[in-house]
């Protein structure tokens, strides 16, 4: 696993987190503008931290969505 795309990952998170008070959730699709990789890795990288629990999922409206754990 990349250590810097997990990284990056998990400060977007945290970043949403800090930015709504825990209401929002973080799209899996808005990781790749801000970490500018491609979505197969961040779908790679993102099942291995969720492996990990280092972040919940939760269904939203649209979309799934991720929060901090």
């Amino acid at each position: 696993m990349d250590v810097d795309l997990a990284n990056g990952i998990l400060n977007a998170i945290d970043a949403k987190h800090l930015k709504t008070g825990g209401h929002s959730g973080l799209k899996p699709v808005e990781l790749i503008d801000l970490t500018g990789r491609p979505y197969m890795e961040i779908s790679r990288c993102l099942n291995r931290l969720y492996e990990e629990n280092k972040f919940k999922v939760r269904r939203g409206v649209n979309c799934h969505l991720l929060f901090k754990a």
